[in-house]
């Protein structure tokens, strides 16, 4: 048995949720401790009982894009207070809890500290698929993703090892860096479709996104909309607003015919999973978004747009069957126990 500290980047669901995963199976032979921040701390506490909280970055909105300057200047301030903080949380936390390695999914606080004080370190991300797989942009989004997602992903400073998750399957080897599929929960692994046919598009994105999305669906009457996202239900002709439930979520993910959303990976790698198109709305300011979705439309399972209208949409819709025979040709299957017995091994490792 040894002794790991998962640390857990605290900027939206979607880490929380992968790290739940990995840390349960974990937790069948290791000690694990866990600790994260912001929303990934409210996730995890959700699903364990002895999360511990640190310090981490924030990052600002201006509609439905970061606002990567207010974003920048916050943190830039910021910085010293929390480097100064998680340097003694961690300096207390690893001095009597010894861990044997530090494993991080996307979290720089848990990769500094293993480097301060002498620890194995394990990255999980699939953000770093940036560095691997370039996406087309025009001069000016190259120089913005240079100064910011690019800056952001270099400071990441060396793990021992890293495993990089995707819906991109990359015919690459590193020494220290290792490609998975996606890592998806047990319950859609498990899930099985209905035997009636039902004939509707799930809708996931923030109120921000929906309220730009939503007269766009109204224009489309003959298709229903099922739409989680929102902190409300309600019925609105062809819409229906759902507030999240874990259990209707995947039963509506696993019986409806496509998805839309904004190309969150663990959205899009339950979507895939399940074989569903995958339409994504995101733009080119959330640089790991977009990404997600031109991988997305590079593997023919759905598309991408920046500035959705009716007619895209529409073509979107009329396309699900040409996308659904390249998602049943790929055959996607989750990377859990291959991911979980790689880590398995490395601590093994490290142990010896």
């Amino acid at each position: 048995m040894a002794k790991i500290l998962f640390t857990v980047c605290g900027i939206g669901y979607g880490h929380g949720s992968r790290s739940t995963i990995l840390i349960k199976e974990l937790r069948k032979r290791h000690d694990v401790k866990v600790i994260s921040y912001g929303d990934g701390l409210y996730f995890l506490s959700t699903q364990f009982q002895d999360v511990l909280e640190m310090k981490g970055f924030r990052i600002f909105y201006a509609g439905n894009k970061i606002d990567k300057i207010f974003t920048f200047i916050f943190n830039i301030f910021y910085l010293p207070f929390m480097a100064i903080s998680n340097f003694l949380i961690f300096r207390k936390l690893i001095g009597s809890f010894k861990p044997d390695v530090i494993i991080t999914d996307f979290d720089i606080n848990g990769l500094y500290a293993a480097k301060i004080f002498g620890v194995p370190s394990m990255l999980v991300s699939n953000m770093h698929m940036l560095k691997y797989l370039k996406t087309p942009v025009n001069l000016w989004e190259w120089i913005e993703y240079k100064f910011t997602d690019e800056i952001m992903i270099y400071f990441f400073t060396n793990p021992d090892h890293s495993f990089i998750t995707s819906i991109y399957t990359l015919d690459r080897k590193q020494d220290s860096v290792e490609f998975f599929g996606p890592v998806v929960d047990e319950n859609i692994m498990n899930a099985k479709s209905a035997k009636v046919k039902k004939d509707y598009v799930v809708v996931y994105m923030s109120p921000v996104n929906f309220h730009i999305f939503k007269p766009i669906l109204k224009k489309i009457p003959e298709m229903n909309f099922k739409v989680y996202g929102q902190k409300y239900s309600r019925k609105d002709g062809n819409l229906d607003i759902k507030e999240f439930s874990r259990e209707k979520w995947v039963e509506d993910l696993t019986n409806c015919s496509a998805l839309i959303c904004h190309g969150g990976m663990i959205t899009l790698s339950e979507a895939i999973v399940l074989k569903k198109p995958c339409y994504v709305f995101a733009s080119k300011n959330w640089f790991e978004r977009y990404h997600n979705g031109i991988m997305v439309k590079k593997q023919g399972f759905g598309t991408i747009n920046e500035n959705p209208t009716e007619e895209e949409v529409r073509g979107f819709i009329a396309k699900i069957p040409e996308y659904k025979k390249k998602l049943a040709k790929r055959n996607m299957k989750p990377a859990n126990k291959e991911l979980i017995a790689r880590l398995e091994q490395m601590i093994n490792k490290i142990k010896k």
